[in-house]
């Protein structure tokens, strides 16, 4: 699987160290962000690209994320006999930021990132923390059966679901802060409010529950028809 950067014209400050990049943009989450947007805040780039860089891997290559100056991918063991890795890349360079980590013992993985941190947790189902200046391990949380949705965080928090809840855990310690039963395996999409999630088509209707990040007593229940199956779940 092969990774490029492209790069072209005014794309880094030369006043910054190192060339660090001008824009302030992040890929934080699966689809751009926590809220799953896939909209970059950027300036349109102007094509063709000349390629900056790249990277080809044997095995599968996630969605990257984009955040303090690199690109961090999961990738996947393409014997069927190892773990998958946490490779971070340097954004200007394309050489390896620190030493690739293995991630659990099966042959998925998923990743978010937020304040200076990289959660990933794998078919494991363990919730890892790692530094995204060094790549050191930080905490580990088990949760219980991983399905693959990819994690959310935000402002210290990550945010996984696994097909029967959805947990809130702290992105400082690992501490589990609260779980709510949900239906579906989806990722967590996160507002300035609650926490959104989907199920998948039901009979009868599907249903969405919101919930309130900060208050875990604060549940808002969204059923499309009153013959909803799935009755409120406080949090």
């Amino acid at each position: 699987m092969l990774i490029a950067g492209c790069g072209g014209g005014d794309d880094t400050d030369p006043a910054s160290p190192g060339g660090a990049p001008a824009s302030t943009s992040e890929a934080v989450a699966f689809q751009m962000d926590a809220g799953h947007s896939g909209v970059a805040n950027e300036p349109t780039p102007a094509f063709p690209l000349p390629p900056a860089w790249q990277r080809t891997f044997a095995g599968a290559v996630s969605y990257p994320l984009i955040a303090a100056g690199k690109v961090f991918v999961v990738v996947g063991d393409a014997s069927f006999n190892g773990r998958p890795q946490l490779v971070a890349i340097d954004q200007i360079t394309g050489l390896d930021a620190w030493p690739a980590v293995p991630i659990g013992t099966g042959f998925t993985a998923a990743h978010a990132y937020d304040q200076g941190r990289i959660f990933v947790i794998g078919s494991d189902s363990i919730l890892r923390s790692f530094d995204a200046a060094t790549g050191a391990g930080q905490w580990s949380t088990l949760l219980s059966f991983y399905q693959g949705a990819p994690p959310v965080a935000r402002g210290g928090r990550v945010y996984v679901t696994n097909g029967n809840a959805v947990y809130a855990v702290d992105g400082h310690s690992g501490a589990i802060l609260w779980t709510a039963s949900t239906m579906g395996q989806t990722s967590p999409s996160l507002s300035t409010t609650g926490v959104l999630l989907t199920s998948a088509c039901q009979s009868p209707p599907q249903s969405r529950r919101r919930s309130n990040p900060a208050s875990p007593s604060s549940v808002a229940w969204r059923p499309r028809t009153e013959s909803s199956p799935f009755p409120p779940v406080a949090l």
